[in-house]
C-alpha cells in the first residue's frame, strides 16, 4: 500500500502511489497559502496555519486514497527513500496523526543521515576526518537531511563513498610504498 507502482494515464506510464486524500488536500492548501504569500509579497516564514490546515495536521490519515504521480522522483535511487518509507510504515503501525507522521518521517531521515555519516567519518583516513565532519555539519546539510526528501541520504552516502575511496586509495599507496 505504501510502495510505489506504475499506472497508465493518458497513454503514458506514470509512477506514483496511493496517498490518503487528506494528505493530498494538505499539499493543495499549503501550495495555495505559499502562492498567496508570494502574491502579497509576504515571506514564507509568515505561513498562516488556517483552520483547514490545522484540522488536517491533527487528524489521522484518511482511509480513502487516490493515485498521485511522483513526477521527478526517478532522479534518485529508491534506496534513498528507505528512511522515509520506514517512517511512514511506523506511522501507519502507530496510527499517528498526519503531523506526527510527518515529524516521525523527518526524524527517520535525520537518524539515517547521522548513522551513515558516523560510519563515513569512522572509515575516513585521519587526514580527512575533520573535512568529512565539517561538510556533514554545514547547516544546509543538516536541514536537508531532516526533510522528507532523498537529499540527506544522497549526501550521507556520498560522504561514505568518498571516505571509503580515500581510505582504499591511501591504504593502497601505503602498501605500494612498503613493497618497493
Amino acid at each position: 500500500d505504501i510502495l510505489p507502482y506504475s499506472e497508465i494515464q493518458n497513454g503514458y506510464t506514470r509512477y506514483g502511489g496511493n496517498i490518503p486524500e487528506n494528505i493530498i488536500r494538505l499539499g493543495e492548501l499549503t501550495h495555495t497559502q505559499l502562492a498567496q504569500n508570494q502574491k502579497n509579497k509576504v515571506g514564507n516564514m509568515e505561513f498562516i496555519f488556517t483552520k483547514d490546515i490545522t484540522v488536517i495536521l491533527n487528524s489521522a490519515p484518511s482511509s480513502n486514497k487516490n493515485f498521485v504521480a511522483f513526477d521527478g522522483s526517478a532522479v534518485y535511487s529508491p534506496v534513498a527513500y528507505i528512511p522515509s518509507i520506514i517512517g511512514i510504515f511506523l506511522s501507519d503501525l502507530l496510527n499517528l496523526t498526519v503531523k506526527d507522521s510527518l515529524n516521525l518521517t523527518r526524524m527517520m531521515n535525520l537518524v539515517f543521515f547521522v548513522i551513515i555519516t558516523y560510519f563515513a567519518i569512522k572509515i575516513a583516513p585521519k587526514s580527512v576526518k575533520f573535512l568529512i565532519a565539517a561538510i556533514a555539519l554545514i547547516p544546509m546539510a543538516i536541514h536537508q537531511s531532516s526533510t522528507i526528501s532523498a537529499d540527506g541520504m544522497a549526501l550521507s552516502l556520498s560522504l561514505f563513498v568518498i571516505s571509503g575511496s580515500l581510505a582504499l586509495a591511501m591504504n593502497y599507496k601505503r602498501n605500494i610504498l612498503t613493497i618497493t
